[in-house]
C-alpha cells in the first residue's frame, strides 16, 4: 500500500471488530511490520500489563467473585465499616475471644437470658427494681420476723386477717385510718364537752328549734343575727322619731320629692342631699342676645380669660398702615386703601416679589395678562433652528452637509449598508476575517449557514469543496481525477458489495451497501481495498488486496498488496505518499508539515502544560503550570480544534499567563503542548508529564530497530 495515506486508512468501528481481525504490529526482532489477530493481541497484552495499573473503576460490576480472591487476602483494611452482615457470619463462629469486654446489653435478644445464664447469688438488691418481687416470687414461710420491718403499712395485710386476739390493749389512735371511726363505733352519750373542739358544732349539727330561750345568753351580739331577718313588726312605734314612721308596715320618711341634681347638688326622693359637685359650664344657661348667661372664649378668637375670670385681648401691635391697611394697637383694622406699586416688594434671585416687564419679548396687557411676543418664525418642525441669547427661536431651516459632524463607526448600531455604497474592489485582504472565504478543518462543517460558493479545505488529504447552497461538493475531482488512480473505498470480497466509500467513490457513483458496478472506461483508475476476504470476479482476495478498474475491456483486476508491488512483504511508513523520512534519529517525532502536506520526522522535545483555573464560560485569562517560552512554541487544542497564536490566544514569553480571545465554554476539553526545542540536537529532557492513554501515543524513531514505534513519551518526557 505504498500509495495509501495514513489519513485514508478506512476506520473500523469497535462494534465490528472480530477475534480474527488483523492488526499491524512492528516486529523489533525483524525490523518489519507484521500482522497479529485482535484476539491474540488482547490475550498476550493481558499478560504484559504492569502490576497496579488497572484502576478498580475499569472492572465490570460484580465480576470479581470468590474464585478470583485468594484465601486470606481480604484483611480488615479491605472491609468497609458495616460490611459484615448476619448472613456473612457462620453459626457458632463468634467465640469468647472474638467478643470485646463491655458488650452493650442492648445487643441481646429480648428474653434470651434465662436462669441458666445467671450465676447463683449474682442478683443483689441493686439489680432488683422497686416492687420487682411479687407474691409468687416469695417461697412459703420465707418471710421471718427478721425480714419484717417495723411500721408495716396496713395495705400490705390481707383484708380480715387481723383478729381482736391479735390486737394489744391501748392501741394508739394514730394507728387508725382517717375517717375509719363512724357513729357505729361511738357509744351513746360518749361525747361530752371535753371531747368537742371549739366551734365543733356547726349549724348543720344543731336540730331545728333545738336552741330555746334558756340556751341563749343575755347580751347577744347583733352580728349573730342574719341580715334582713328583723322586720319592722319587731320594733315598737315609740322607738322611732324625727320624721320616720312605719304607717305602711315599713320604716319611711314623711317627706316626698322627685330625686335629681341641680346646681351641683344631688338629692333623693325624700329630699336628702346625696352629693355635691362644683358648678360646671353645663350648669349655666347659654347667653343669648337678650338673656344673660354663660359664654365661651374660642382659642382662635384673639380673646383670653385670666384666672380671676377677666376677659382680655391677646393681640398687641404697633398701630400703623401696611399694604393699604390701617390698624390699631390691638390689631383691629381701622381703614383700607388700594395697593400701590410701592406696597409690593421687588423680587430677587432668591426671594419672591413683584417684577416689571420691560419687553419686547414679554408683554403685559391692560388687564394684567402676561404674553410672549411672536418670534416671526412660522410654526412647524425644523431639522435645525437659530436661537438668540434668550433661547428664542428666530429662524428655522433644513440640514446641509456641513451641519453633520464626522461620526465614529461605533455610533452606527443598527440597519445595513446599501451595497452600492461600497466601492468596487474596495475590500482588501486584510479586511476579511480568517476563514471568511474558506473553512480549514478536518470534519465536515455542520449546518447550512454558508454562502453559495464558500470553500471548505481538508488539510489532511488536501481536498477542496465548495458550498452549492444545499451541500458540500468536490472541487477539481473531475476529468483529471477520473484519469488517475484514486482510492474510492472498501469492499466485501465474499459478496462483491461496497462497504465504505470515499469522496472519490461518491464522485464515481459508488454506493455503500450496493454491488461493485460493472467496469466502464469512466471508472478507469478506481480501486477498492478488500476489508472482508473472499472470492470476487474469479479471484481470491485477502484483507488489504485491491480490486482495480482497468476500463471496460479489461474489467476489475486483483492487486496483491502482500506479495507484489516491489516492496516485498514489508511496508514502511516512508513508503506512504504523504510521509517523508529523512535521516531519522532516535527520539524523532512524525509531524505534519502543512507547507508540503506531508508527514516529516523532526527532532522535538516537548512538555505538556495545564491551566490552573477551570473554564467557567466567562474567564479569558488563565495561569499556566509552566513558563511560556513563546506563544509560537505552544500547540493549543480547545474542544478538539487547534488554536492559532496571536489570533485565538496570546501568551507573553517568560510569563505564566495564557489569554484566549473569547471565553472558552465551561467544561471544555483542552490540551497544551510546548515545544521546548525543535530541529535541535535532541536528547536531554525527560520532563514528566501527566499520564495519557493509548489514544495519546505518537510515532517515534527507534534507531536500535530502525523502525517507527508507538510511544507515550516525547524525547523522554511522558506524553
Amino acid at each position: 500500500m505504498a500509495d495509501l495515506r495514513i489519513s485514508e486508512l478506512p476506520p473500523l468501528a469497535s462494534a465490528d471488530a472480530e477475534a480474527n481481525d488483523d492488526l499491524a504490529i512492528a516486529d523489533y526482532s525483524a525490523s518489519e511490520t507484521k500482522r497479529l489477530t485482535l484476539k491474540g493481541a488482547v490475550q498476550k497484552g493481558a499478560t504484559l500489563i504492569d502490576d497496579g495499573v488497572i484502576p478498580g473503576s475499569k472492572l465490570v460490576t460484580d465480576s470479581v467473585t470468590a474464585t478470583q480472591i485468594a484465601p486470606n487476602s481480604i484483611t480488615a483494611s479491605e472491609l468497609a465499616n458495616g460490611a459484615v452482615d448476619t448472613a456473612a457470619v457462620q453459626d457458632a463462629a463468634i467465640t469468647d475471644v472474638k467478643l470485646a469486654s463491655g458488650i452493650d446489653g442492648g445487643k441481646l435478644v429480648t428474653d434470651s437470658v434465662t436462669a441458666t445464664q445467671i450465676a447463683p447469688n449474682a442478683i443483689t438488691a441493686s439489680e432488683l427494681a422497686d416492687n420487682a418481687v411479687d407474691t409468687a416470687a416469695i417461697q412459703s414461710a420465707a418471710v421471718t420476723d427478721a425480714k419484717v420491718a417495723s411500721g408495716i403499712d396496713g395495705a400490705k395485710l390481707t383484708d380480715g386477717t387481723v383478729t381482736n386476739a391479735k390486737l394489744a390493749s391501748g392501741i394508739d389512735g394514730a394507728k387508725l385510718s382517717a375517717d375509719s371511726v363512724t357513729a357505729t363505733q361511738i357509744a351513746p352519750n360518749a361525747i361530752t364537752a371535753s371531747e368537742l373542739a371549739g366551734n365543733a358544732v356547726d349549724t348543720a349539727a344543731v336540730q331545728d328549734s333545738a336552741i330555746t330561750d334558756a340556751k341563749l345568753a343575755s347580751g347577744i351580739n347583733g352580728a349573730k343575727l342574719t341580715d334582713a331577718t328583723v322586720t319592722a313588726a319587731k320594733i315598737t312605734a315609740d322607738s322611732v322619731d324625727r320624721g320616720l314612721d312605719k304607717t305602711t308596715g315599713k320604716f319611711g320618711h314623711t317627706n316626698s320629692i322627685g330625686a335629681g341634681t341641680s346646681a351641683g347638688i344631688s338629692f333623693d326622693a325624700h329630699g336628702h342631699v346625696t352629693g355635691t359637685t362644683s358648678l360646671v359650664s353645663a350648669d349655666l344657661p347659654v347667653a343669648t342676645a337678650t338673656a344673660i348667661g354663660g359664654v365661651s372664649i374660642p382659642a382662635n378668637s384673639g380673646l383670653s380669660v385670666t384666672g380671676t375670670g377677666a376677659v382680655t385681648h391677646n393681640n398687641s401691635i404697633t398701630a400703623g398702615t401696611t399694604s393699604g391697611i390701617t390698624y390699631n394697637a390691638t390689631g383691629h383694622i381701622t381703614a383700607i386703601v388700594p395697593l400701590a406699586a410701592t406696597d409690593v416688594p421687588t423680587a430677587t434671585g432668591t426671594t419672591k416679589g413683584a417684577v416689571s416687564v420691560p419687553g419686547p419679548s414679554l408683554q403685559v396687557a391692560a388687564d394684567g395678562a402676561l404674553t410672549h411676543a411672536t418670534s416671526g418664525v412660522a410654526p412647524g418642525s425644523y431639522p435645525k433652528v437659530t436661537v438668540d441669547q434668550r433661547g428664542h427661536v428666530t429662524a428655522g431651516g433644513s440640514l446641509v452637509a456641513s451641519d453633520i459632524p464626522n461620526l465614529d463607526t461605533s455610533k452606527i448600531a443598527s440597519g445595513t449598508f446599501d451595497p452600492t455604497r461600497i466601492a468596487d474592489r474596495s475590500l482588501t485582504a486584510t479586511k476579511l476575517a480568517n476563514y471568511a472565504t474558506t473553512l480549514i478543518q478536518e470534519s465536515q462543517p455542520p449546518g447550512t449557514d454558508y454562502y453559495t460558493g464558500q470553500f471548505w479545505y481538508k488539510e489532511s488529504d488536501a481536498q477542496l469543496r465548495t458550498w452549492s447552497g444545499n451541500s458540500w461538493i468536490p472541487v477539481g475531482f473531475g476529468r483529471l481525477s477520473e484519469e488517475n488512480l484514486r482510492f474510492c473505498g472498501t469492499f466485501d470480497a465474499s459478496t462483491g458489495n461496497v462497504i465504505q466509500v470515499t469522496p472519490f467513490g461518491t464522485a464515481a457513483g459508488l454506493t455503500a451497501g450496493a454491488a461493485i458496478p460493472t467496469a466502464t472506461d469512466v471508472l478507469t483508475g478506481v480501486y477498492l481495498v478488500c476489508a472482508v476476504p473472499g472470492n470476487y470476479a474469479g479471484n481470491v482476495y485477502d484483507n488489504g488486496d485491491w480490486t482495480l478498474c482497468l476500463g471496460q475491456a479489461q474489467g476489475w483486476v486483483r492487486i496483491d498488496t502482500l506479495t507484489g508491488g516491489g516492496g516485498g512483504a514489508t511496508t514502511n511508513l516512508g513508503d506512504l505518499l504523504d510521509v517523508t523520512i529523512t535521516s531519522p534519529a532516535s527520539g524523532d517525532t512524525l509531524i505534519f508539515d502543512s507547507s508540503t502536506n506531508t508527514w516529516k520526522n523532526r527532532t522535538t522535545h516537548g512538555v505538556k502544560l495545564s491551566l490552573i483555573e477551570p473554564f467557567d464560560g466567562t474567564r479569558t485569562s488563565f495561569t499556566t503550570s509552566g513558563t511560556v517560552i513563546s506563544q509560537n512554541n505552544l500547540l493549543v487544542s480547545l474542544g478538539g480544534v487547534l488554536q492559532e497564536p496571536a489570533i485565538n490566544f496570546t501568551a507573553a514569553a517568560g510569563s505564566t499567563t495564557l489569554s484566549f480571545t473569547t471565553p472558552p465554554p465551561a467544561g471544555s476539553a483542552y490540551w497544551i503542548l510546548q515545544e521546548a526545542s525543535i530541529d535541535g540536537g535532541g536528547g536531554g529532557g525527560g520532563t514528566t508529564l501527566p499520564p495519557g492513554t493509548a489514544a495519546d501515543e505518537v510515532l517515534r524513531w527507534n534507531s536500535a530497530t530502525s523502525a517507527w514505534l508507538p510511544s507515550d513519551t516525547i524525547d523522554g518526557g511522558s506524553f
